[in-house]
C-alpha cells in the first residue's frame, strides 16, 4: 500500500465517527478544511519562532501583514506569503482542556486571505458542531496524528493526496448527484488535448483559466500536463458556489499556487473578475441547464454593446453554456492562438432554429472560424447525467489546413465498463481509449469516426413554403392549405434547389424567398449516421420526406401533378386501416413511407374520412371484395376500388361527427371501467350512478362541471366530501379530509414555487421546528401553509417563478383565515376518532361556506395540468423532445398515458403542474409528494409525505384517494424532506 494509500484510509476512517446526523455530503465539508488546516500548521511551524518574535516587537501592527509573509517561510525556505501569529499550534492544542476555544482562536490568527478561506468553509461553524455532539476531540486525534510536514508528502503530492480525496468523497454510496465534479478520465482526455502550436511553444509563463472553476481541479491537472523546466503556468479561475471557491483556494495554497487567482464567490456570467486579462488556456465543465433568468436585465444589457462579450446573441433563458462559450471567445489572444476546451451537452450545438439566439450565437462562432473540434462523448461518463455530452475545442488561430474546416469525431464507442457505478457514471475511459482519440484528433482525416467539413456545411437557409387547393377548372388558388418552413443547405443555390428539387414534382407549392432566414446547427449523429452525402437529405429522400409533410401531415389528398385520379393515403399504424404492398406497383405509382396512391372518384378526398368509409360496411365489402384480406390490398385491385366522395364541406363534418363519438366512446369506457373495477365498493358505485343519473340536471350539471374542471387529485377530493356518503358521521370526516388535502396540495406547491434565494432566507422560519416534522399533523400542514403565504405576501414585487394568478390566490389572506380554524374545529369535535351524529350535522352546516369560499379561490388550478412525465425520447430536428406523461386531472377520471412534446428539457418520473396558456412548469417536490403504483391496490395514486422514522430512515407517505392507506421509502434522510 502507498504513502496516499495509508493517509487516505486513515482519514477515511474517520467518518466511523459521524452518527445519522451527518449526510454523506457532509464528510467533505467537515473533514477536507480540517486538512488543510493540519497542513498550513505543518508548514509554518518551521518559522513560527521568528513570526512570533516580530509579531510582538510590532504592537501597533502597522505593516504587519507584510512583515510576517515576508519571515513565514516553509522548511526548505520557501516563501509561503501567508501566516499565523497565534501562540499555541496543533501540539499545543493536542494538549488543550478546551479544543473548540482553542482551535477558534488559532483560526481567527491567521493572515486575512486565509482566514477568509476558513470563514467560507464555515469551519468555526463545523467546530462548533463537531464539539456539540462530542467527537471534536476524536477527529482532532485523528487529524492531528497524520503527517503533513514538507519533508513527508511535497507540494506536488499534497494536491495529489487533496484530489484524492475529493474524489473519493465524491464516490461514496447516497453522495449527491447534483455536485460538480468533473471525472478524472474526462480531464485527462482535455488536457491531452491542449495542443501545443508553434505560437506557445517560446513562452516563458502561460496562463490557463477556468470560468467555471468548481475545486480548481481541471487547472491543476491543466499546469501538471503543461508545465516544464522552461516554462511557468499560471492559474486563474472563478466560482460561484461559496464553499467550491473557498475549497478551490484551499487546493491553491495547497499546492503553492496564489489562492487570490481564484474568484468569487461570484457568477462570471455578470461578474467578470478578469475583465483586462487574456488567457493562453482555458478549460472547464460549463454548468448544465443554468438558468440565467435571474441575471436578465444585466446580461441583456451587456449583449447591446458593440465590444460586450455577449454581443453574437443571447440563448434561451433556461441554458447559459453559450453565454460561457462566448465569454470564453472573449479572453482569446488572437495572435498568440488560444485554445479552448469545453464540456456541454448537446443543446448548445443545435438547439434554436434560424435567428433565434442560440443559432445567431453559433453563426457568430462559425463564421469568424473559431470552432475546430467537436467530440462526441459515450453516453454514462459523467457523474451527474446519462445525457449526451460534447467537448467543443475553440480557438482563434487555426492551422493553415484546418481554416476554414469543422473536425467532428464521434468517440461515442471509445470506453470500458467501470469497476463500480458511481450516480450516472459506469463506463470510464482508459489509456487507450484516450489514445485512441488523440490518433483519430492529430491524423485530421475522413473515416468512420472522424470527419471533416467546410464551415458552410452547417449552415442553412430556411424559407416558408406554401401549398394551395386550386378549383379543378379555373386553377386558380382559393386556399392555403399547408404552411411549412423548408431548411435548405446554405452552399445551395436557392433558385436552383428548388427548381430540381420541388417544383419539377410539386407544380403547386410556392416559395417566399423574401423571409429567408439564415441559420447554423450541428448534429453530429445526422453527420456520422443519417446522411452520407452531406448533412442534409438529398434526392430521392429529400422527395419523399418533401411528398410525406405536403400530404401526409396537411391531411389532404391532393393532386399529384396533373393527374386528377391519384390520391394519398395514410398507412397510419394507430388507426384500423392499415395497407401493405407487397408487389410491385402499378406504373405511375409511387410509394413513401406513410402513404401510397390509389385511383378514386374525385379529386378533394380527405384521408380522414376515406379512413371511416372503409371502416363502414360499405367499406368492409370493398375491402374484402378487393384484397385477400381486410390489410392487404394489391396493387391491381387499387385502382378498382369504388370509393363514393361527398363534397368537401361534408366530408369534414363526417369527420367531426365521427371524432365526437369516439371521444363520447372513450369517455363512456372510462366510466365503465371504473364502475367494473369498483362493483363491491357501493359508495364508489353510487357516486358514478348519482353523476349519470343527475346528468340532464342544470343546477347538477354546473356542480359536475367544477368537479371535472378543477385539478386533480383536488376534484376527486371535493367530490369525495360532497357526494362521497350522505350519513352525516362519514361526511363530515370526508369534509375534514378535504381541508386537509388542500393544506397539503397548497403549501407542497407555494413551496415547489418558491425562489430559491427566498427559501434560503426564509428558511429558519419554514422549518423553525424541524422535529415537529417527524410527524406531520393537519395543524402543522397548516401551519406551514400560513408561513409560506406570509413569506409570498411579503414578498409580492419578486417575479413569480410560476402562475402569478395561482399563486396569489392561494396565498391569499381568505384562504388562510379559513383555514387557520378548521384543524382546531376537527380537534375539539372529533373525539377517540368518533363524531356524535349530531355534532356531525353541524360541522357539515358550518363547513359549507367554507367550502364554497375556498373552491371559488382554487377554480385557479383549473386552467392547468397536473402530469407525471413517465419517460422520454430522443429529441427530434426541431429540438422537440417527446415524452411519456401521465394526464392526472378531472374528476372520477382514472390517470392516462399520453405522448406529450416540448421543447422543455424535464425529469421523468416526477410531477409537474403545467399551464398549457404560458408553457410554464413546476415541478412540485417529490420528498412532499409522489405518484406511485401502489403496491396494495396496484393503482396509480398520489401520496404526501406522513412521517419519518429516524431510526430506520424510512419516510412514510399517505394517500387521500379513495381509500387511506400508505407507502413507505426507504434510505430518505430527514433533511432532504425538509430542505
Amino acid at each position: 500500500m502507498n504513502k496516499h494509500s495509508i493517509e487516505i484510509d486513515s482519514i477515511l476512517s474517520i467518518i466511523d465517527l459521524f452518527n445519522y446526523n451527518y449526510k454523506t455530503h457532509q464528510y467533505k465539508e467537515i473533514l477536507l478544511p480540517f486538512i488543510f488546516l493540519k497542513r498550513l500548521d505543518s508548514l509554518l511551524y518551521y518559522s513560527k519562532k521568528e513570526v512570533l518574535e516580530n509579531y510582538k516587537k510590532n504592537p501597533t501592527k502597522a505593516n504587519m501583514d507584510k512583515t510576517l509573509k515576508e519571515i513565514a517561510m516553509d522548511e526548505e525556505k520557501n516563501k509561503l506569503n501567508f501566516y499565523n501569529y497565534s501562540q499555541i499550534s496543533f501540539k499545543e492544542i493536542d494538549k488543550s482542556d478546551n479544543i473548540e476555544k482553542d482551535l477558534i482562536e488559532y483560526i481567527d490568527s491567521f493572515s486575512p486571505e486565509i482566514l477568509s478561506i476558513f470563514e467560507n468553509l464555515q469551519m468555526k461553524e463545523n467546530i462548533a458542531r463537531l464539539s456539540r455532539d462530542n467527537i471534536l476531540k476524536k477527529v482532532f486525534d485523528k487529524i492531528n496524528a497524520l503527517s503533513f510536514d514538507l519533508s513527508s508528502i511535497s507540494y506536488n503530492e499534497m494536491g495529489i493526496l487533496f484530489e484524492k480525496l475529493v474524489y473519493e468523497f465524491c464516490e461514496l454510496p447516497q453522495e449527491k448527484n447534483d455536485e460538480r465534479f468533473t471525472p478524472k478520465d474526462l480531464i485527462h482526455l482535455m488536457v491531452s488535448l491542449l495542443d501545443e502550436n508553434s505560437s506557445m511553444k517560446d513562452k516563458e509563463t502561460v496562463k490557463v483559466y477556468d470560468p467555471a472553476s468548481s475545486l480548481g481541479e481541471m487547472l491543476v491537472w491543466a499546469k501538471r500536463y503543461l508545465k516544464n523546466d522552461k516554462r511557468k503556468v499560471e492559474l486563474y479561475g472563478q466560482e460561484v458556489n461559496t464553499f467550491r471557491f473557498a475549497l478551490s483556494q484551499a487546493y491553491m495554497v495547497l499546492i503553492g499556487e496564489n489562492p487570490n487567482h481564484i474568484k468569487g464567490p461570484s457568477s462570471t456570467l455578470i461578474d467578470d473578475q478578469f475583465k483586462e486579462e487574456k488567457f493562453d488556456y482555458i478549460l472547464s465543465d460549463l454548468p448544465q441547464h443554468h438558468k440565467w433568468k435571474i441575471y436578465e436585465n444585466l446580461i441583456l444589457e451587456e449583449s447591446k454593446l458593440k465590444d460586450g462579450r455577449f454581443k453574437a446573441g443571447v440563448p434561451n433563458k433556461n441554458d447559459g453554456q453559450l453565454l460561457f462559450i462566448q465569454h470564453g471567445l472573449s479572453k482569446i489572444n488572437i495572435d498568440k492562438g488560444t485554445r479552448i476546451i469545453f464540456i456541454t451537452n448537446r443543446f448548445p450545438l443545435f438547439s434554436g432554429t434560424a435567428k433565434t439566439g442560440e443559432s445567431d450565437i453559433r453563426k457568430w462562432i462559425i463564421e469568424n472560424d473559431y470552432l475546430e473540434t467537436v467530440i462526441g462523448l459515450p453516453d454514462g461518463l459523467l457523474y451527474k447525467t446519462k445525457a449526451k455530452y460534447f467537448l467543443w475545442i475553440l480557438t482563434g488561430k487555426k492551422d493553415e489546413k484546418k481554416k476554414g474546416k469543422i473536425h467532428l469525431i464521434d468517440a461515442s464507442q471509445e470506453y470500458v465498463k467501470s469497476s463500480k457505478t458511481v450516480g450516472f457514471k459506469n463506463i470510464e475511459l482508459s489509456k487507450n481509449n484516450v489514445e485512441n482519440i488523440l490518433n483519430l484528433y492529430t491524423k485530421y482525416e475522413n473515416n468512420n469516426f472522424s470527419k471533416i467539413y467546410d464551415n458552410e456545411e452547417f449552415g442553412f437557409v430556411e424559407v416558408s413554403v406554401d401549398r394551395y387547393v386550386y378549383q379543378d377548372k379555373k386553377q386558380s388558388r382559393i386556399e392555403n392549405i399547408l404552411h411549412i418552413s423548408e431548411k435548405i443547405p446554405l452552399k445551395e443555390d436557392l433558385d436552383e434547389y428548388f427548381k430540381s428539387k420541388i417544383l419539377d414534382d410539386f407544380s403547386d407549392v410556392t416559395i417566399d424567398s423574401g423571409k429567408k432566414k439564415i441559420g447554423y446547427r450541428i448534429n453530429l449523429t445526422k453527420c456520422f449516421y443519417g446522411f452520407p452525402e452531406t448533412f442534409y437529405n438529398q434526392g430521392k429522400m429529400r422527395k419523399k420526406h418533401f411528398l410525406k409533410k405536403l400530404g401526409y401531415f396537411a391531411q389532404l389528398a391532393n393532386v399529384k401533378n396533373n393527374n386528377d385520379n391519384n390520391l394519398l393515403i395514410p398507412n397510419n399504424h394507430e388507426k384500423d386501416v392499415i395497407f401493405k404492398i407487397e408487389c410491385n406497383f402499378l406504373e405511375n405509382q409511387e410509394k413513401t413511407d406513410n402513404m401510397f396512391e390509389c385511383e378514386v372518384l374525385d379529386t378533394r378526398i380527405i384521408p380522414e374520412y376515406l379512413r371511416i368509409y372503409l371502416n363502414s360496411k360499405e367499406g368492409k365489402y370493398q375491402r374484402r371484395l378487393y384484397s385477400d384480406n381486410f390489410k392487404r390490398i394489391s396493387s391491381d385491385s387499387l385502382k378498382n376500388l369504388q370509393i363514393p366522395v361527398p363534397d368537401k364541406k361534408t366530408q369534414q363534418k363526417i369527420i367531426s361527427v365521427d371524432q365526437k363519438i369516439h371521444e363520447w366512446h372513450n369517455e363512456s369506457k372510462l366510466v365503465l371501467d371504473s364502475f367494473n373495477s369498483e362493483i363491491f365498493n357501493y359508495e364508489k358505485v353510487l357516486e358514478i350512478i348519482s353523476q349519470k343519473e343527475n346528468s340532464n340536471d342544470s343546477k347538477e350539471g354546473e356542480r359536475d362541471l367544477v368537479y371535472d374542471e378543477l385539478l386533480w387529485p383536488l376534484a376527486n377530493a371535493y367530490l369525495s366530501a360532497t357526494k362521497g356518503s350522505s350519513e352525516s358521521v362519514q361526511k363530515a370526516f370526508n369534509y375534514f379530509t378535504l381541508f386537509e388535502f388542500i393544506a397539503i396540495f397548497n403549501s407542497i406547491v407555494l413551496l415547489s414555487a418558491l425562489p430559491a434565494d427566498i427559501h434560503e432566507k426564509q428558511k429558519e422560519s419554514i422549518w423553525y421546528e424541524k422535529q415537529t416534522f417527524k410527524k406531520v399533523s393537519f395543524g402543522k400542514w397548516v401551519q406551514l401553509y400560513r408561513t409560506l403565504a406570509n413569506i409570498y405576501q411579503k414578498n409580492r414585487d419578486t417575479p413569480h417563478p410560476f402562475s402569478k394568478t395561482l399563486i396569489e390566490k392561494i396565498s391569499n389572506k381568505k384562504i388562510i383565515s379559513i383555514m387557520n380554524n378548521i384543524p382546531q374545529k376537527r380537534n375539539d369535535n372529533v373525539h377517540g376518532g368518533q363524531i356524535l351524529p349530531k355534532v356531525a350535522e353541524q360541522i357539515i352546516t358550518e363547513l359549507n361556506p367554507y367550502l364554497n369560499d375556498v373552491f371559488n379561490i382554487l377554480k385557479s388550478y383549473n386552467s392547468l395540468k397536473l402530469i407525471y412525465i413517465s419517460s422520454s425520447n430522443d429529441i427530434d430536428d426541431d429540438e422537440n423532445i417527446t415524452y411519456k406523461v401521465i394526464w392526472l386531472n378531472g374528476a372520477c377520471t382514472p390517470p392516462y398515458f399520453k405522448n406529450f412534446t416540448t421543447k422543455r428539457l424535464l425529469t421523468t418520473e416526477k410531477l409537474y403542474l403545467f399551464n398549457p396558456a404560458t408553457n410554464e412548469f413546476l415541478k412540485l417536490n417529490d420528498n412532499l409528494i409522489k405518484f406511485i403504483q401502489c403496491d396494495q391496490c396496484m393503482q396509480w395514486s398520489l401520496f404526501v409525505y406522513n412521517r419519518y422514522d429516524e431510526n430506520t430512515n424510512k419516510a412514510t407517505y399517505i394517500s387521500y384517494q379513495n381509500e387511506q392507506h400508505d407507502v413507505v421509502k426507504e434510505n430518505i434522510e430527514f433533511e432532504d424532506i425538509i430542505s
